[in-house]
Order: structure tokens, then C-alpha cells, then sequence
């Protein structure tokens, strides 16, 4: 048995145990002085490093907590797919861009390319949560 395959099935054994032991350490940060502060910091900090993958973790909570179906979706691909159109105004997305869900994901919609489109962040906050005519 490799060391890699000795800590994955210590890990699956000790899962609850382990979980329980970083969940304390978490609450003894906080409880230190300036601790809450701190982890506020730390995680601001962190978001602007990681803006892609926090952005996404985001889309997968969300998505989660109403039960709806999350596929990976890259802004890239999805700039190549619709050439860099945005899909609620249809002019040229020369800026970074957003990605809009044709049925929003607070309306049961799905976090999937065929859910998907390229879109201005301006045209995206005007939309809300409302669908596309």
C-alpha cells in the first residue's frame, strides 16, 4: 500500500473525528483577541486572490441549497461559443464579461453551458432575476 492510499483511507476512518478537531481549532481563532477580525481579513484576502475559484465556490453553494444541478462553466468557453456576444443586448463583450443564466438559478434554473450565455456585467445587474424575453 503506497503512503498516498494509507492517508486517503485514514482519512475516510477519521473523517468525523477530524472534522470535529478543525471545527474546534476554527473556534479558538476566533475566540483569541482581534481573532474575528482577523478571519475576515484572512478570507477578503483570500477571495481577491482566488476571484475565479471564489466566484465559482459562490455558484456551487448556491446552487446546492436549492437542489439544482451545477456543471463547470468557463467564461472562456463560453465566450468562444457565443463569439462574444453578449446574449441580452447582442453587441460585442469587449470587457471581461459575465456569465448570465437564461433561467435563473433562484427560478429553478440549472448552473450548466445549455443555462448559460455571455453577457456585460451592466446588462447582467439590469436582467436580475428576471428571464429573457
Amino acid at each position: 500500500m503506497t503512503h498516498a492510499e494509507a492517508q486517503r483511507r485514514y482519512r475516510q476512518r477519521n473523517l468525523d473525528r477530524m472534522l470535529a478537531y478543525e471545527r474546534e481549532r476554527y473556534r479558538m481563532r476566533l475566540a483569541r483577541p482581534g481573532g474575528r477580525e482577523k478571519e475576515r481579513a484572512r478570507k477578503r484576502q483570500w477571495k481577491r486572490d482566488n476571484r475565479e475559484k471564489a466566484n465559482e465556490n459562490w455558484w456551487r453553494y448556491h446552487t446546492r441549497k436549492l437542489n439544482a444541478f451545477v456543471e463547470d462553466v468557463n467564461i472562456d468557453v463560453l465566450r468562444r461559443r457565443d463569439r462574444s456576444m453578449c446574449g441580452i443586448c447582442g453587441k460585442l463583450v469587449l470587457c471581461k464579461g459575465q456569465i448570465d443564466h437564461v433561467i435563473p438559478i433562484s427560478l429553478g434554473g440549472m448552473h450548466s453551458y445549455a443555462n448559460t450565455q455571455l453577457s456585460h456585467p451592466l446588462c447582467n445587474l439590469r436582467k436580475s432575476n428576471r428571464v429573457a424575453p
